[in-house]
């Protein structure tokens, strides 16, 4: 891997981390058109994902204090509107979680199975781009925080599980759950980016475990490895930015094009590449 190599792939897992077009798919596929690419272990995707970590927590600074102060207040506001609503979506997010943590438990090797294989996850960007041009057929303003229910959380939480296949984007499928629900686009995507975070959280103390300890051949590319976290964590903070500005005016649906095109594009190399 070459300091290029590193600095392109944290600025593409920053931009698609979090616009909903499958960062994983990107990541997959970029890495299988870089002739003679090759990292050590998972350490560079670790090290990715904490990058766009970093991102989020920073953007979404002032929603994470409003859940602390809700859950942790001691005064007479801790029964106001505000902090009722705090602690409501505090307890989502941990529903949420849960088939989360199922699905990317017991479908791990699936997953696995699914980033060798260029045409799966070009397929799975064509359902993506379903997901998001549906979300154009429902009416906004939907629901706030007051007609959130349980089952909305839980649909959120599978749909957060089933987008670790690459392919599936994880804001794009979360998101348009939570609208396909009747949530309001903003809340939809708060919420589910403030899920993210301990799935994120989880998945890399479970990978980290699985590396250590580091193989001598990492430890000589970490300058590479943070070089392309730092660029993860800004161009993830300003995509951030973008698409709650995108979501506020046009929605999701516009990305449905790009999901499509790209899916088809990957669908007719593969073929070709096999001479049919």
């Amino acid at each position: 891997m070459s300091l290029a190599e590193a600095l392109i792939l944290g600025v593409v897992q920053g931009l698609t981390e979090f616009l909903p077009i499958s960062s994983s798919a990107h990541l997959a596929l970029l890495q299988s058109m870089m002739p003679g690419f090759s990292q050590p272990g998972l350490l560079f995707d670790i090290m990715l994902h904490c990058g766009t970590l970093v991102a989020v927590v920073l953007y979404l600074r002032k929603d994470i204090k409003w859940l602390l102060a809700s859950l942790f207040s001691r005064s007479k506001s801790g029964t106001s509107p505000s902090h009722q609503h705090g602690r409501k979506i505090s307890w989502y997010l941990v529903l949420a979680l849960i088939p989360t943590a199922l699905i990317g438990y017991f479908g791990r090797s699936w997953v696995m199975l699914a980033f060798t294989k260029p045409l799966a996850v070009a397929l799975l960007l064509l359902i993506t781009g379903w997901l998001l041009f549906g979300t154009r057929f429902f009416r906004q303003p939907g629901k706030g925080v007051e007609g959130m229910r349980r089952r909305d959380a839980i649909l959120i939480g599978i749909a957060q599980g089933v987008a670790t296949f690459p392919g599936i984007s994880r804001s794009g499928a979360t998101i348009a759950t939570g609208i396909f629900a009747g949530m309001d686009r903003e809340l939809a995507a708060r919420f589910s980016f403030l899920a993210s975070i301990p799935a994120i959280v989880g998945a890399l103390i479970l990978d980290l475990v699985r590396i250590f300890p580091l193989s001598s051949e990492s430890e000589g590319l970490i300058f590479y490895y943070i070089s392309g976290t730092i660029a993860a964590a800004i161009i993830g903070y300003f995509a951030l930015a973008i698409l709650f500005r995108l979501i506020r005016g046009f929605g999701l649906s516009a990305f449905a094009y790009y999901c499509w095109g790209l899916g088809l594009v990957v669908i007719g190399i593969s073929f070709l590449s096999k001479g049919l």
